[in-house]
């Protein structure tokens, strides 16, 4: 996977996909991955894979993604990206948790 991110937009290319991040991405349900948001908002990416293990810094931070009133000038994400963050909201309660070793022994939970 190191390679699958490594086509960021140019105002992104400076910034990094975390391991964690790669971790939590890989840990997601193929159908919520969201790919086009690694690509084009990898500093995002990081944020909520540093995040994804507390659901409520997650939530808080998602929300804070999806519905910005405090700062109405925010132009917001594409639709692809958007459409991704309310898939990645979406699993709630039901989301992996990464970091601690599985029963497989990924470090999916």
């Amino acid at each position: 996977m190191t390679n699958k991110f490594s086509a960021m937009r140019p105002r992104a290319a400076h910034i990094s996909i975390s391991s964690q991040a790669q971790d939590w991405w890989a840990c997601l349900p193929v159908a919520y991955r969201p790919e086009n948001l690694a690509l084009q908002f990898p500093r995002v990416m990081n944020e909520i894979a540093a995040r994804w293990n507390d659901a409520s810094q997650v939530d808080q931070y998602l929300r804070s993604l999806l519905i910005d009133l405090e700062r109405p000038q925010r132009q917001g994400f594409p639709p692809d990206v958007g459409l991704e963050l309310m898939r990645v909201h979406g699993l709630g309660n039901k989301r992996p948790v990464h970091g601690a070793a599985g029963p497989t022994g990924s470090s999916c939970t």
